[in-house]
């Protein structure tokens, strides 16, 4: 669609998007991913972010979307918004790398659904707040991958997040948790080492 370095926001509002199945916004300046930027594009099967010094993930951001292939974020992320992901639905690869958390927030991944693959990766995820996963609902294979952690305040995942393989390897976690702050229950399969 657009990567020629000077978008600032996602201009979709402005754009018909009813039969475009990849938007291409790499290589902009796109400081931050808007409420609903996404509305409207009901065909769209991949959208690339990369390379865009976007910093924010607002609640509703990617709200409507279904049956999305690929969706490639930028590196650098600083906050993601409660339900964000919220209404995203059957994705096959989301993956989130290199960004930089205070925390992961309460429902972060609420509303995401029907996911083949979510890897969060390579990132400092700061702490995982209680709640974090709470919504996110069928997923192959949930990765938390090579992260520094400060701190873990609740990590839940239960039967109801139907996660069918979780891998915890490589991170870094500078707080020991609390006894009963994790619960990992329901998982066809769980892969744990440092």
């Amino acid at each position: 669609m657009c990567n020629t370095g000077s978008l600032r926001e996602i201009p979709l509002k402005a754009i018909p998007v009813k039969n475009v199945s990849q938007i291409q916004l790499s290589h902009n300046k796109i400081l931050r991913i808007e409420g609903y930027a996404f509305a409207g594009a009901v065909n769209i099967r991949q959208i690339h972010l990369a390379d865009n010094p976007t910093v924010t993930i607002e609640t509703n951001a990617f709200s409507s979307l279904s049956n999305v292939d690929r969706l490639i974020l930028p590196s650098g992320i600083r906050a993601i918004e409660p339900d964000a992901f919220y209404g995203l639905e059957t994705v096959g690869y989301l993956k989130l790398s290199f960004m930089d958390l205070a925390s992961l927030e309460p429902y972060t991944f609420r509303g995401l659904t029907h996911v083949k693959l979510l890897s969060l990766q390579e990132s400092d995820l700061g702490i995982i707040r209680a709640g974090a996963f709470e919504g996110l609902v069928q997923v192959e294979l949930l990765n938390i991958l090579n992260n520094k952690i400060d701190a873990i305040q609740e990590l839940n995942i239960t039967a109801a997040n139907r996660i069918r393989v979780l891998r915890i390897q490589g991170n870094h976690l500078l707080e020991t948790p609390e006894s009963g702050s994790i619960v990992l229950e329901g998982i066809d399969a769980l892969h744990v080492n440092r």
